[in-house]
């Protein structure tokens, strides 16, 4: 659970990251940044078995206002993007904030990594045409050590894992690392058609962005950490916490 704090100008952009299951360390949270009383709440949840309980430890907080962003409509209520109403709200987010850092008539591809990476494609009018689902690294460790028997669970930390292993957990790393890359490669290769300008940009977030950007976009690939949270704050509150930095 991804939490960011700013203040009332939009500005003093702190960010943390908290177990899900830890409503205790919610409530820390709370009282180190003195979020009770007087503040507006923002929460864009693909989590319904968590909201029940997050908004308990909110309410407690007694805040101001408090907004919910369940799905793609709340962030586009004209739905001019072509996606279901019932799309991911963290995937609208990504779309969101990457368009006010992408100039207009430059289509985009956004290319977020946690437990699942998404790719999702802009065309040249800044128009969201839909994306890809697939699974991030660990969850591709935990599919094969919970769908085998002898598998173990593995995570690729570090550095990059070379492309073959000489033990079973070595080979699982080779294998889910790289097979991730090449999946990624070929996923934006194929977005790419049609796009009509081969000086598309490409952004990079998320928690595993720092490990697979460099091998798919090379080192100066461009990662912007919290892109959701961005979204979060320009859907909500009508501002870009990063604007100074770009």
């Amino acid at each position: 659970m991804k939490w960011g704090r700013l203040d009332d100008k939009g500005q003093g952009f702190d960010r943390a990251s908290l177990e899900l299951d830890r409503p205790d360390l919610w409530q820390a949270m709370i009282a180190k940044w003195d979020l009770a009383g007087s503040t507006k709440w923002a929460i864009a949840s693909v989590n319904p078995p968590r909201e029940e309980a997050l908004a308990r430890v909110i309410a407690e907080a007694r805040p101001l206002e408090t907004t919910w962003y369940r799905t793609a409509r709340d962030v586009f209520p004209d739905l001019a993007v072509h996606v279901p109403v019932n799309a991911g709200v963290d995937r609208a987010m990504l779309v969101l904030a990457a368009r006010a850092r992408v100039p207009l008539g430059s289509p985009a591809l956004v290319i977020s990594c946690g437990t699942a990476i998404t790719v999702e494609r802009l065309d040249r009018a800044g128009r969201w045409e839909g994306g890809v689902i697939a699974a991030g690294l660990g969850m591709t460790s935990r599919a094969l050590n919970h769908q085998t028997a002898l598998l173990p669970f593995v995570a690729p930390q570090g550095t990059p894992p070379r492309a073959w292993g000489g033990s079973t957990a070595t080979s699982m790393e080779a294998g889910i690392f790289w097979g991730t890359v090449g999946s990624v490669r070929e996923i934006l290769t194929r977005q790419e058609e049609g796009c009509g300008n081969p000086l598309h940009l490409r952004i990079w977030t998320g928690g595993d962005a720092h490990r697979l950007a460099p091998h798919v976009d090379g080192p100066y690939a461009r990662i912007i950490p919290d892109l959701v949270l961005v979204g979060v704050a320009i859907a909500a509150f009508s501002c870009d916490p990063e604007a100074e930095a770009r």
